[in-house]
């Protein structure tokens, strides 16, 4: 699906649950003539045709009060994007117990992923959930030292989620993951002292959805 095709659908899915499914109301909120919005939701190759150029991606995106980049938004999953995940105490949870531990992590500010312990460390590469003991205060303070993340190999991530990120380069960062946009994949940074990257889709290997955070305290199977 090319960006024009994803900005239309994201479109009509604002007509439909923003504008009680008119188009008038739509042109109304974006202040443009019924007829040019009509023409922005024809599908590809129909007569007069309109596809929504960038500029009027921020037209949209204003007039609904939308996050940056929200009408390019790839939707990797037909879930709801999460908000939070939850953060376990008890480790007799079934999305702790379940997990094979993989060894302890830290890193830098902006979330690469520096070392890994024990010595001989190789990735989980199964389909298996795994965890991951942080050390430091890379991630702080949403996920502090000391903290097990949960992460599912096989969940797809969609916008919202935190996950742990393999760049073809060999390089790891864990990073919440805002959208897809011009073949490049937006990352937010979780300790909030970094701006948000832009990294080229071409030079991801895999994102692994971390999908549970285990507080400090507990007793992990190590």
């Amino acid at each position: 699906m090319d960006k024009y095709e994803s900005r239309r659908l994201r479109l009509i899915e604002l007509r439909d649950t923003r504008c009680n499914g008119k188009a008038v109301e739509l042109a109304r909120k974006l202040g443009r003539e019924p007829s040019y919005v009509s023409r922005m939701i024809y599908p590809e190759g129909k007569a007069g045709k309109k596809r929504i150029a960038d500029e009027m991606v921020d037209v949209i995106e204003q007039a609904f009060n939308l996050p940056h980049g929200w009408l390019d938004i790839t939707r990797l999953s037909v879930a709801e994007p999460a908000t939070s995940y939850p953060k376990i105490h008890n480790f007799d949870e079934p999305a702790v117990k379940s997990a094979c531990f993989a060894g302890i992590v830290h890193g830098d500010e902006s979330g690469y992923i520096e070392d890994s312990e024990p010595p001989g460390f190789v990735w989980p590469s199964g389909k298996q959930r795994y965890t991951l003991k942080v050390r430091g205060d890379f991630l702080a303070p949403r996920i502090k030292s000391g903290e097990y993340l949960v992460i599912h190999p096989e969940n797809q991530p969609i916008p919202g989620d935190d996950v742990l990120v393999f760049l073809k380069d060999c390089r790891k960062m864990i990073k919440e993951f805002l959208y897809i946009r011009d073949s490049e994949v937006s990352l937010g940074s979780i300790n909030n002292n970094q701006k948000n990257v832009c990294v080229p889709l071409d030079q991801i290997e895999k994102m692994h959805q971390i999908v549970a955070v285990v507080s400090r305290g507990g007793e992990f199977q190590e």
